[in-house]
């Protein structure tokens, strides 16, 4: 593709502009409605566009220290180099202007949004090696954003990729919309400096908003700009090293500006103590403001209650505070001496199952094991144990999580827990990583033999902020889970070079599904084929764990509201049998056995180890 370009742009830069915007065209809608084959081919037409757009970030990547070799940065500076530096490339910024306003007709949400986060890495990557004004790109964006709703604005930081780029543009719709307590010499050289951990709680600290809007509705977008900022901000800083888009008079350097900034505890404990001055701010302020207002029944534009938004921004207080008790994860996960994660890169392969079965037998030998059930949008773990409707309690130490058994061997955590069965949970990421830190911050598990950590597939936010979270205590390891067929080893291997990259040890595979154990003869035939799992292990020179057939009174023990009750597939009019909890009625299952010999194989390998 990079020939073409070289012909067909070389001469005429500003061509490429016409050119994806006749890509990008949105379908022209009759009598209201939009021919599918139009609507098909619009999303081919923004596949493409997005094609192209990659290829300039790759392009520009490529040649990051040599601008003038680059006819992509041509394309973004609109035909001018480095040698007659535009303020801000105009088509570019209303190019990604529109293509976000068109995310909202929902004609392909996925390609759209591919299409902005493709336009953003242009501008970040162009501001690195100095090819366009960042300042400048900053300002046109933060003046497009911030009139915008709080749900849409968030969309937007959502699509940029570069951590520094983002904190620009928050750092900057702070500094022109809201004003400053501080002293004004310390305000101006603080909001000049780069982003930083000190910037952020700065600005936590002395944010506020101008006297004229002091309504629930304003320091709910208020706070939903502060949550972004120290998102990005521990995401950008806590890994230690962070590019930093600052010019350089050395044009000939071949290393681009780095700073090296450490996480210190002591940076946390000052963000910390500016998000309580912020709290207790705006307590005082909507307290004072409810007894002297009228207007508490009132509905704002967006067509929240005075009330819902009051609930809306305090929730959003909460998740504030909890992208900042990462520190607390350590001490909670001190008394646990083995933490395994349960992950497949399939869906569908029975993790939970797997996960739910390693547990009941680790108990079944005498551990103390707690499950934590971090798929937050397939929540599943409290329906497999029979906990469908408990309540978490809220203890002096924390949360308290739900028991199995009586003897208080297995114990549950799960979203499950906190939203109603029928309610999808529809988070972005961000949300989802604060959920996860707050449940391994957050709950008590006390002294445990085990915690394992039920995962979602794929490797998604889920995974790294569990891995991230986790990273200073040293997970035990992965269990990979996979089925037989080739279909879903293809995305297991993705899942084990996952863990290869985290540094996360792969302890071994479980080969599930292989086969389905017949209730009557006992004989195990081979429905998905045999074989792969255990090939996987030799291939990636892991252990293999064991095969776990399909077991139809696993299935039914499962499926039942009440666990003490032993399945029999068999004769199920035959005089039913009861235990003391599911724990020992698990024993009863064919499946136990094999079970058992992987949790004694993974108790023994960890314990010397």
């Amino acid at each position: 593709m990079r020939p073409w370009f070289l012909e067909t742009y070389k001469s005429e830069p500003s061509r490429f502009w016409a050119y994806l915007q006749e890509l990008t065209m949105l379908p022209q809608a009759s009598s209201g409605q939009t021919n599918h084959l139009e609507l098909e081919m619009y999303v081919y037409r923004v596949t493409v566009a997005g094609v192209l757009l990659e290829q300039m970030n790759a392009d520009l990547a490529a040649h990051i220290t040599d601008i003038h070799a680059s006819v992509f940065l041509k394309l973004v500076g609109e035909g001018l180099t480095r040698s007659s530096r535009v303020s801000y490339p105009a088509v570019l910024l209303d190019t990604l202007q529109t293509r976000f306003e068109a995310i909202a007709s929902d004609r392909c949400l996925h390609e759209e949004t591919q299409l902005v986060t493709h336009l953003l890495d242009l501008i970040a990557t162009a501001s690195t090696c100095d090819a366009v004004s960042r300042d400048n790109c900053v300002q046109k964006i933060a003046k497009f954003l911030i009139d915008k709703p709080c749900a849409d604005r968030r969309r937007f930081l959502d699509c940029v990729r570069s951590d520094v780029l983002a904190l620009h543009i928050i750092d900057y719709m702070l500094v022109t919309w809201h004003k400053f307590s501080g002293r004004k010499s310390k305000t101006q050289s603080t909001l000049s400096s780069p982003p930083g951990m000190a910037k952020t709680a700065f600005c936590l600290q002395y944010a506020c908003l101008p006297s004229s809007k002091t309504n629930p509705h304003e320091w709910h977008n208020f706070v939903c700009l502060l949550v972004t900022l120290v998102q990005r901000t521990l995401r950008a800083f806590s890994s230690r090293l962070c590019n930093v888009n600052a010019p350089t008079d050395d044009l000939d350097s071949p290393v681009m500006p780095v700073v090296l900034v450490t996480n210190h505890s002591a940076q946390a404990n000052t963000l910390h103590g500016a998000f309580q001055e912020l709290r207790s701010n705006i307590d005082s302020t909507l307290q004072s403001q409810c007894t002297s207002d009228e207007s508490c029944g009132s509905v704002y534009s967006d067509g929240h209650s005075h009330a819902n938004t009051l609930k809306m921004l305090f929730a959003e207080l909460d998740l504030l505070e909890a992208e900042m008790s990462h520190p607390e994860v350590g001490e909670r996960l001190a008394s646990i001496k083995h933490v395994v994660l349960v992950l497949s890169g399939k869906g569908g392969v029975g993790k939970s199952s797997c996960t739910v079965q390693l547990a009941l037998s680790l108990a079944s030998q005498g551990h103390k094991v707690g499950i934590l059930d971090i798929d937050l949008c397939g929540p599943s773990i409290p329906r497999m144990l029979g906990l469908e409707g408990r309540q978490i309690h809220q203890a002096s130490a924390g949360w308290v999580p739900v028991f199995a058994d009586s003897s208080k061997r297995l114990s549950c955590m799960s979203i499950g827990f906190l939203v109603d069965k029928n309610t999808s949970v529809v988070w972005r990421g961000p949300k989802k990583n604060a959920m996860i830190k707050q449940f391994l911050a957050d709950v008590y598990w006390g002294d445990l033999d085990y915690l394992l950590v039920d995962t979602p597939p794929g490797t998604s936010d889920e995974h790294l902020a569990a891995v991230e979270y986790l990273q200073e205590w040293q997970p035990a390891g992965a269990v990979i889970v996979t089925t037989p067929q080739a279909v879903a080893l293809a995305d297991v291997k993705k899942e084990i070079n996952f863990c290869q990259q985290v540094g996360l040890p792969v302890l071994g595979v479980v080969e599930n599904m292989s086969g389905f154990v017949c209730p009557h003869c006992k004989e195990c035939t081979n429905v998905f084929s045999t074989g792969g799992g255990e090939g996987l292990a030799k291939h990636y020179e892991v252990p293999f764990l064991g095969r776990a057939p399909i077991d139809p009174n696993l299935v039914m023990l499962l499926e039942q509201e009440d666990k003490t009750e032993v399945p029999n597939v068999n004769d199920p009019s035959a005089e039913k049998q009861h235990t003391t909890s599911i724990v020992d009625t698990y024993q009863r299952c064919e499946l136990s056995k094999v079970f058992a010999s992987i949790a004694t194989y993974l108790d023994k390998y960890l314990t010397e180890k």
